[in-house]
């Protein structure tokens, strides 16, 4: 349903003809989305800093 996987994103007419429960649903989920994303990002993060042994790769937080 979203970007890089392949599918077209839904077009403006289509998602203003939707009902508020399913855009909720597609809202829930990109957040989900979004949430596993930085999760995976602070993960690599701090196995690289494992890696290398060193603390210069800056956190999200910090970002």
């Amino acid at each position: 349903m979203g970007i890089g996987d392949g599918v077209n994103t839904y077009s403006d007419s289509m998602l203003l003809n939707m009902k508020k429960s399913e855009l909720i649903e597609i809202i829930r989920c990109l957040e989900k989305n979004c949430c596993t994303h930085l999760e995976t990002i602070e993960n690599q993060t701090n196995y690289l800093k494992k890696l290398t042994g060193g603390d210069n790769f800056p956190s999200l937080q910090e970002i």
